[in-house]
């Protein structure tokens, strides 16, 4: 009964997070019962407002020469960066509206499917109480650390520009003497932080949870498979195991291929991005004295990389665990036709599946050392050419 309860709950508390973040981004309370033309420009509010700070920022960015201020040049590089990876990310889920609602339905056919009392419904819970605890403290931690993140960065900055700038730039046309010239200033660049932080970080929540998703019902295949360990198991129930099996790892593979396109080319983003953020802040770290910012950004981009690479590796190892599950049961029990739907599933599961950087490589831990590597090497290289 207590694993029944924990599961539920965890099983809520991951649907809950994913449908806030949802409506965080694509504001999703405001367009309930919506008509179409209401739907299109609450759904433009983000993209507009993130355009208009962009269009603020490559003017900054075209005011800079050599010789000038390059930390706030530097700093102002990397907000604009993740200006347009969040920009990026917003459109791209758009784009996946189809893929996401089934993704989405997935998640609701396994919690209906825990309130069954079959043998897979029973594991299930167990190994979703297990997966999910992980998943739920990892979003509210990152929730707390970007809320944090956000306001000091925003402090920062705006003391070390006198109070005119959050996001190291100024509104053009707009003069220096006029009194709305900070409040102004100061509070379009903070709701532009904040949506920036909310589309990029509420993206990475939807990931996190979508893999905690496809981890505890991997586990829960992988625990099923088990069950015919037991010779007697795999004579009498192999025919049915193998079916409920080849029909539930299916599905998973056609969620995980839906969650792999959508992240298809955020994923070669991700890393290019996060190697460029390291590559400034590590070079900023050498130039200046390591200030309360460049550790913060350095540090959101590393755990940004280490959460994509982490949660990819995740994918690998459970895929792969599918096929070394069934190896280890009584398989030659079997009978003959029931030997040959075996080796369907087998063939099917041999392949390790995590997510692809635009088909360049596959996203793992390895990866996310070779980043860092040639973020440190490169950043090390700029510093030298500088000085």
């Amino acid at each position: 009964m207590t694993d029944k309860k924990n599961c539920v709950i965890n099983l809520h508390l991951s649907k809950k997070y994913l449908n806030r973040c949802f409506n965080w981004i694509f504001l999703e309370s405001l367009r309930e019962s919506a008509s179409w033309t209401k739907n299109i420009l609450v759904l433009s509010i983000y993209p507009l407002i993130l355009l208009i700070c962009g269009f603020f920022m490559v003017i900054e960015i075209s005011k800079f020469r050599i010789g000038g201020n390059f930390t706030f040049f530097a700093y102002l590089m990397v907000y604009f960066g993740s200006l347009y990876q969040s920009l990026w990310k917003y459109f791209v889920f758009l784009w996946h509206d189809e893929k996401i609602k089934q993704i989405r339905k997935f998640i609701e056919d396994i919690q209906i499917s825990t309130e069954t009392t079959d043998l897979l419904s029973n594991i299930r819970r167990r190994e979703y109480q297990e997966a999910l605890k992980f998943y739920v403290l990892f979003v509210r931690a990152c929730t707390a650390m970007m809320t944090y993140s956000v306001i000091a960065l925003f402090s920062l900055n705006a003391y070390a520009t006198n109070f005119t700038s959050g996001l190291m730039y100024t509104i053009p046309l707009l003069p220096e003497t006029s009194a709305f010239y900070r409040p102004v200033n100061l509070i379009f660049q903070f709701i532009s932080l904040v949506i920036i932080a909310v589309v990029f970080v509420a993206s990475d929540f939807i990931f996190a949870i979508l893999v905690g998703c496809l981890d505890g019902e991997l586990r829960s295949i992988v625990a099923y498979i088990l069950t015919m360990k037991d010779e007697s198991n795999a004579k009498k129930q192999g025919k049915e195991i193998l079916k409920t099996v080849y029909k539930n790892h299916l599905r998973l593979l056609l969620v995980l291929n839906d969650l792999r396109s959508i992240f298809w080319y955020l994923s070669l983003q991700m890393l290019l991005t996060s190697f460029l953020y390291i590559c400034f802040t590590f070079f900023l770290a050498r130039v200046v004295s390591i200030s309360i910012t460049t550790f913060i950004l350095c540090f959101n981009s590393s755990s940004l990389l280490f959460i994509y690479s982490y949660l990819s590796q995740i994918l690998l190892n459970r895929t792969e665990g599918v096929a070394h599950a069934l190896w280890q049961t009584s398989w030659y029990n079997l009978a003959p036709d029931d030997q040959r739907n075996f080796l369907i599933i087998l063939c099917m599961a041999q392949t390790p599946i995590g997510l692809s950087a635009s088909g360049v490589t596959t996203i793992s831990i390895s990866t996310m050392v070779q980043v860092l590597k040639a973020a440190v090497t490169y950043g090390t290289l700029l510093f030298t050419l500088v000085n």
